[in-house]
């Protein structure tokens, strides 16, 4: 038993599944600061205690091991709730009830952008759960906001398979400049028409990384720097909330979510132990060069941070299509005309 004397907390009358090479099962766990110092039966961990030491009974309680979630994700997911969200809908009518809502308490003339239509985590069996079996249409959303316009996500990649289906009301695809004269970005994006050719405001985006958004509806507002901030600190309740301590982002992440993770590091916010792995936005091999020079102290080998906050590596998706590489690379500041390396960003 290692010396216990500064103990300040003690969780006794539990069950604590260790973990360990035998799998067992403890009654007590003594912690000074973040760091557990033993674990074992409720009389010996008791009897090394201080006696200014804070006594939590767990009354049978179990306790674990934080989870380490490998695929996190994690600043999406409070994303998710910065937007009215659709779940539940099971017609026009009531994607229109909520749009109105929502509408009521927006003044004229700013956007309304709701999340996907249907149910989490996957959007699923849409529109086929609808009553009409069809997505609404423009003229369906101008009948509720007249005066606002309105964009309806659709799915991202990992929330399900292509096709991906937004929709914009009239007002919306004024802004974004889309009348009965606009072509596709390309032949994988399809703006459904009428019979006389009019745009229905309903996009169908069969790429496995949408692009929509960055195309033709690129007139939508962004999340902000303090969107990102409120969205990580929500979402590091959640995955707090089910025993999630620690993620691994090895699918990368852009630069504009690294600023929002460094920030709550920054401040002493961080809930969630992150390391996280670099999202490059590299525009040529020449560009891809010299980044890699000037990353490599910080993201090779055990990389750069401390325990709550770790940069390691960086993330590079080859193959894939040139043409959404392109379309994705356009939106980097300043934007580019053509990509020498089919690098997809990470548009988190």
């Amino acid at each position: 038993m290692p010396t216990l004397h500064q103990m300040d907390t003690l969780l006794l009358n539990g069950q604590l599944l260790t973990m360990d090479a035998q799998m067992s099962v403890q009654q007590a766990i003594a912690i000074r600061g973040d760091r557990i110092q033993a674990v074992g039966d409720n009389e010996t961990l008791r009897a090394a205690a201080p006696a200014d030491t804070h006594i939590i009974d767990l009354q049978g309680r179990t306790v674990i091991p934080g989870i380490i979630d490998v695929h996190a994700h994690l600043d999406r997911e409070g994303l998710k709730n910065l937007q009215p969200g659709l779940e539940g809908v099971r017609s026009i009518a009531d994607i229109l009830d909520i749009i109105q809502r929502e509408v009521s308490t927006t003044p004229p003339g700013a956007w309304v952008v709701t999340m996907p239509i249907g149910d989490r985590p996957n959007y699923a069996d849409m529109p086929e759960q609808l009553a009409e079996k069809r997505f609404p249409t423009r003229w369906d959303l101008d009948t509720v906001s007249p005066d606002h316009p309105v964009y309806i996500r659709g799915i991202w990649t990992p929330w399900n398979v292509p096709p991906s289906v937004s929709v914009a009301n009239s007002l919306a695809l004024q802004r974004a400049g889309i009348d009965r004269h606009t072509e596709s970005p390309h032949d994988s994006v399809v703006i459904e028409r009428d019979a006389s050719g009019e745009p229905t405001g309903v996009f169908v985006d069969h790429n496995r990384y949408p692009v929509v958004e960055f195309t033709l509806m690129r007139a939508i507002p962004r999340f902000t720097h303090a969107d990102r901030a409120t969205a990580l600190r929500e979402s590091m309740r959640l995955y707090n909330s089910v025993g999630t301590t620690s993620i691994y982002e090895g699918h990368g992440v852009a630069p504009e979510v690294l600023q929002v993770y460094k920030a709550a590091w920054d401040a002493g916010d961080l809930t969630v132990r992150s390391h996280l792995v670099l999202s490059p936005t590299w525009r040529s091999l020449n560009e891809a060069e010299r980044d890699m020079a000037t990353w490599a102290h910080s993201a090779s080998g055990f990389g750069f941070g401390d325990d709550l906050l770790r940069i390691c590596g960086m993330f590079i998706q080859l193959r894939g299509s040139r043409h959404l590489a392109q379309l994705r690379s356009a939106e980097l500041p300043g934007g580019v005309s053509k990509v020498e390396m089919v690098t997809p960003i990470a548009l988190t």
